[in-house]
């Protein structure tokens, strides 16, 4: 079984590497996706002092990514989430963590999302009550 995991906006991390090398202990064939790289982003953000130093928008990196033509799971941390949110029906199961949603259309809201399924914790450190 073949699982894709992208990552948030702080790039590849230890939640990807751990969850990664995880699943490849178990005898799975894991894609961690770096979509920052080739656009020498470092990470993202998020703030009006702090502007980031890219023209590219989300969707088109993540058009950038190669999704297999094969059976394949998703797990995608906050940025990454919003890449399974998109790209949903591409994958089997989608397990997105703390998806970062960043605005949705008419379209995607009437699609089926029954493969997915959100993660988030009421009582994390930074969840706003």
């Amino acid at each position: 079984m073949k699982i894709m995991i992208t990552h948030g906006s702080g790039g590849v991390g230890s939640a990807e590497r751990f969850t990664a090398d995880f699943f490849r202990d178990k005898g799975f064939d894991v894609i961690v996706n770096d979509y920052f790289t080739q656009y020498d982003i470092k990470m993202l953000r998020w703030h009006e002092d702090f502007p980031d130093d890219y023209e590219m928008s989300f969707v088109e990196m993540f058009e950038t990514i190669e999704i297999p033509d094969e059976p394949i799971y998703h797990i995608g941390f906050s940025l990454g989430g919003f890449f399974g949110i998109i790209n949903h029906e591409k994958f089997v199961k989608n397990y997105l963590f703390y998806p970062g949603v960043l605005g949705f259309t008419e379209d995607m809201i009437n699609k089926d999302y029954s493969n997915a399924w959100v993660i988030s914790g009421m009582e994390d450190k930074g969840q706003e009550k």
